[in-house]
């Protein structure tokens, strides 16, 4: 008898656990920093030259429509309402970039809802998607518009880098470093490719840096802005209350206030450090996948979904 008590013993005092034990992933999949690739103004050489580089890579970028500017430019060629549906069916990000690429503070006030909300109709019933996320042409706004433009949104781009231009990879590089460094999430800003505003000198100016972002890619989380600036205010706005059910079980409740339907990505549910050879994690009635990284658990929880239940096993 003794010789199965010993044991026993020797598991509870190992998995001493607390609150601190268990948290919630800056980036999905716990990654140690995240990239988003936006497009402004829908120029077509950004379908044809940056679509199919970011595809050829397995990924997805953001491109900021402005729906009275389908076609054409002047004489610059833009993408057509079939191009934009294509990529949003293929999963890119198809968003607001405001109805006519208004100066919006320079415009009469009663003019900025319809620049604003106009778009999203516009390209909602092209695509099939209503735009959760905003971007000002010409980085023009201010703190009543930016409130305006937020409503029902995930998130509004500021703080971009240029990638284009004179900027291309040896000063985005850096950053992308940094970005690694510091945790943080790297969002390049695109316009023309080869033919119009702000663009490279030669696609390869383009293709380097992707190639530069493939190499430090199981550190990054690379997606659309859409879906990481939805996770990344999910991430701050769920709480953990943590509840000890018994030595090996733990209840983890998640709150969140924010309107889950808008919020709909799943949260990186981590545990951390405990010396057990498995943990099974359940939430709404059903297992969920784990994976371990070290000496840590992950899984993928939805935080409106209730309690979470953590099982430490052990073989003895």
């Amino acid at each position: 008898m003794k010789k199965i008590l010993f044991p026993i013993l020797i598991l509870a005092a190992a998995l001493s656990l607390s609150a601190q034990d268990f948290s919630i992933a800056r980036f999905k999949g716990d990654r140690k920093a995240a990239v988003s690739f936006t497009f402004d103004d829908g120029y077509l050489d950004q379908y044809t030259l940056a679509v199919p580089e970011l595809e050829r890579r397995g990924w997805r970028g953001t491109f900021w429509i402005v729906p009275t500017r389908i076609d054409h430019w002047g004489v610059k060629p833009l993408m057509s309402w079939e191009q934009i549906k294509e990529l949003s069916d293929k999963g890119h990000e198809m968003s607001n970039h405001g109805l006519t690429h208004a100066h919006i503070t320079q415009i009469p006030s009663e003019e900025v809802p319809h620049e604003i909300h106009d778009a999203d109709t516009i390209l909602a019933a092209h695509t099939g998607k209503f735009p959760i996320t905003y971007c000002f042409a010409y980085g023009d706004c201010n703190p009543d518009i930016i409130k305006m433009a937020a409503e029902n949104r995930v998130g509004i781009r500021f703080n971009q880098k240029t990638l284009g231009g004179s900027n291309t990879c040896t000063s985005l590089t850096g950053d992308l470093k940094k970005a690694i460094d510091d945790g943080e999430w790297l969002i390049t800003m695109t316009h023309a490719m080869l033919d119009g505003y702000d663009q490279f000198e030669k696609i390869e100016d383009f293709t380097e840096f992707l190639d530069i972002v493939k190499k430090y890619e199981t550190d990054l989380w690379i997606d659309t802005f859409e879906n990481i600036a939805s996770y990344t205010e999910l991430q701050k706005a769920t709480s953990l209350s943590v509840r000890k059910k018994s030595e090996t079980t733990f209840v983890i409740t998640p709150s969140c206030s924010l309107d889950q339907e808008i919020f709909k990505l799943t949260l990186t549910f981590r545990v951390d450090r405990k010396p057990s050879d498995s943990v099974k994690i359940k939430q709404g009635g059903k297992m969920l996948e784990t994976r371990k990284v070290k000496n840590r658990w992950m899984a993928e929880i939805n935080p409106f979904n209730g309690p979470i239940t953590v099982k430490y096993i052990q073989s003895l």
